[in-house]
């Protein structure tokens, strides 16, 4: 976790508020707590920053999105968190996401991420990525997700 997080920091730009890292890591331990592994990845699909992956439980995340810094590396934990909450919900992580019927941003805040070759097919693919989506903007609220979620 640490050296994800050290990573991270490499990237930064910016002053980073204190937060992030506790949410980093809090996002981290949720996760780990459910049974979910969490990993730098090259084997994330293209076009994107990471991805959930219920078949074997696990987060990737590609070594140039952690590289971005840790604003976009906790963004990214929670998008995907939001995604680990969405499998519970349909029945365990290793269920494909279903959607939570969570309040969303509009879709037009993330029309370009929407819009992208990554999530052409089934409308229910775009509602799923637009919760993941609006999860990623608010860590806090990602950190609860799984537990709400994910029994056991």
């Amino acid at each position: 976790m640490e050296v994800l997080i050290g990573k991270a920091q490499a990237g930064d730009q910016e002053m980073v508020a204190p937060t992030v890292h506790a949410n980093i890591r809090e996002l981290i331990a949720r996760l780990q707590a459910k049974g979910v592994r969490v990993l730098i990845s090259g084997n994330v699909t293209d076009g994107a920053a990471g991805v959930w992956d219920p078949g074997v439980a696990e987060v990737r995340i590609k070594p140039s999105a952690v590289a971005l810094g840790s604003n976009i590396l906790v963004e990214i934990l929670a998008h995907e968190s939001a995604h680990v909450a969405q499998s519970c919900r349909a029945g365990g992580l290793g269920r494909n996401s279903e959607p939570m019927g969570i309040q969303v941003f509009p879709a037009e805040r993330f029309k370009d991420q929407l819009n992208s070759p990554l999530y052409r097919g089934h409308v229910s693919t775009k509602v799923i990525e637009l919760e993941a989506f609006t999860v990623g903007t608010n860590p806090p609220w990602a950190i609860k997700l799984p537990d709400h979620y994910c029994k056991g």
